[in-house]
């Protein structure tokens, strides 16, 4: 027997409840019918250009939002590179935005020193504010379903497993 409990969390205008299931856990998802779109957002590249969200539609897409000086998130980064290597082919994309106020100058040696393979911009901006209202808190990590929708997010270090358990579910919707 399957006991759902959900917890409703302030999100932008409205209210989102989340569900949770015993194993596997994934206490961040939307349903479906609950997922709200959001708006593009352009992020900067190093060499001045940019990419934006709509560039991903058809993608389930992970959205970290980090700084270098953050434990947590360098905790994360190595997951994320490992479930774009192994869930890119199945269409997952990993988008890093870095947060550093300093710019390219320390985020640049930073994403080099530890090789970090997927796409990575930088923000001025911050965006989970300014899009859906949620506090500053680093790591902030959104997923985006196949259409671009808002399909759960996380603030905080997230568990590997939990991350994984949420990345199949989007994919095989």
């Amino acid at each position: 027997m399957m006991v759902v409990t959900a917890a409703a969390i302030p999100l932008a205008a409205g209210l989102i409840w989340l569900q949770r299931e015993p194993k596997p856990v994934v206490t961040f998802l939307l349903s479906e019918q609950d997922r709200p779109s959001i708006p593009d957002f352009a992020i900067g590249n190093p060499d001045g250009s940019s990419f934006s969200l709509k560039d991903y539609k058809g993608k389930v897409v992970i959205v970290n939002f980090w700084a270098t000086w953050c434990k947590p998130c360098e905790v994360e980064i190595p997951w994320l590179m490992d479930f774009e290597k192994r869930y890119g082919n199945s269409g997952l994309a990993v988008l890093g935005i870095a947060t550093n106020e300093e710019g390219w100058n320390i985020v640049s040696p930073y994403i080099k020193a530890r090789a970090v393979s997927y796409r990575v911009g930088l923000s001025s901006a911050w965006a989970p504010t300014e899009l859906l209202g949620l506090p500053n808190v680093l790591p902030t990590t959104l997923l985006l379903d196949k259409t671009g929708r808002l399909a759960g997010w996380r603030q905080g270090l997230m568990t590997q497993d939990r991350f994984e358990v949420a990345i199949n579910t989007l994919l095989n919707q």
